[in-house]
């Protein structure tokens, strides 16, 4: 997990070869973990193979981020990330993390300027959205899909999600 947040961090700082480099050991110590006999701490029980695909897979896209927008360092991200959503899809109990992993891989579509491919995780994120009622990924949401709509709205299915979202998850909800 430490090497997952690592590769973040450097990341954010616009460093790709140490991304890359936390990346792979992120993965290679997550991979030796698995060998061991030892139980897990309480702290990192939560760190699944999951969770480890959607911190890679965000490293690569806030590096897209910090580099311009750059398509090469969202395609990185692309595989990681859809194999992060199919875990988090599987799971259950960590639906709030289905949702980000969802909108994350919204905004590597709209990285990689495919509008129409972005609206399909959006559309599932907003279903999830609903029921875990996070403000979080509200927000996130919200962010993800004005931002779509900046860039693409002339696009239909970008306009039809715009309109949805307005719909089905309105900034002022009346307290009940």
């Amino acid at each position: 997990m430490l090497y997952a947040v690592e590769a973040r961090a450097y990341a954010n700082m616009g460093q790709p070869s140490k991304c890359r480099r936390a990346v792979r050991m992120a993965e290679d110590t997550f991979a030796d973990a698995a060998f061991d006999d030892e139980p897990e701490p309480d702290w990192i029980r939560f760190f699944s193979d999951a969770e480890l695909h959607g911190e890679n897979a965000h490293s690569y896209r806030d590096l897209a981020y910090v580099a311009g927008r750059s398509p090469t360092y969202a395609s990185l991200a692309e595989p990681i990330m859809a194999r992060a959503v199919e875990l988090f899809g599987e799971d259950d109990e960590h639906q709030r993390s289905y949702a980000l992993n969802l909108i994350g891989m919204a905004t590597v579509h709209l990285l990689q300027r495919e509008p129409e491919e972005s609206t399909v995780p959006a559309t599932q994120a907003l279903y999830v959205a609903k029921r875990v009622r996070s403000e979080r990924v509200n927000t996130r949401l919200r962010k993800t899909v004005d931002t779509a709509a900046r860039d693409f709205g002339d696009v239909p299915a970008v306009a039809r999600l715009t309109e949805l979202l307005g719909e089905q998850l309105p900034e002022a909800v009346e307290a009940v």
